[in-house]
């Protein structure tokens, strides 16, 4: 039997096998992944690697985050990978028209009524983006011009911050306590790489 091949966009549940070159840690799991290409999840580059597999093809191969990473504590990190597609689907759209339009259940009446809109928040959050940013620039030149003392716990609190914004990396390593396995880490050891970002913070 012939076996349509993963293409762009498709939805694939793959049993994936990952191993930490750094520490040998590994973990199994079942999941369906959206192949993006340019996604970053579960690592960069993986749907790069999908792409053209066929239900029941296993494939082997090796993926690194970037040095300059988002995420400091994984750049660098080489990961092996062995994956079996189990399952492709394709993904079909409707056709985009007035119809379609008004069983969104919003006001819209036709598709330029929904483009106004889009356009109009698009043009909204980069506004708001261009300010977060500016903001942000602003007052890394006031903190570098001072200096404040303050609690620990406010450090503290921001270190608990941090922890919760990398809830979805840890998720991908099988909650925190497999992702401190997989680097050889102890929760201490992570909180105290956190330490000089919390601060700036």
């Amino acid at each position: 039997m012939l076996f349509r091949s993963v293409e762009f966009e498709d939805m694939a549940t793959i049993d994936i096998e990952e191993e930490v070159k750094e520490t040998g840690a590994k973990r199994q799991q079942r999941q369906p992944v959206l192949v993006a290409k340019g996604s970053l999840y579960p690592l960069p580059g993986f749907p790069e690697y999908i792409e053209g597999m066929v239900k029941d093809e296993e494939k082997e191969f090796t993926l690194s985050y970037p040095d300059d990473y988002r995420f400091k504590e994984l750049g660098g990190k080489e990961f092996s990978f062995k994956v079996k597609v189990v399952e492709v689907k394709e993904k079909h759209l409707p056709d985009l028209d007035d119809e379609f339009v008004r069983s969104l259940g919003q006001s819209w009446d036709d598709v330029e009524a929904l483009s106004t809109a889009v356009a109009s928040n698009l043009k909204k959050a980069a506004e708001e983006a261009a300010g977060r940013e500016y903001e942000r620039r602003v007052m890394e030149a006031v903190a570098g011009l001072t200096k404040v003392e303050f609690p620990s716990i406010l450090v503290d609190q921001e270190i608990d911050s941090l922890l919760k914004e990398r809830d979805m990396i840890f998720r991908q390593q099988g909650g925190l306590e497999g992702y401190l396995r997989s680097m050889n880490k102890t929760e201490q050891d992570l909180r105290e790489e956190f330490r000089p970002e919390a601060n700036r913070r």
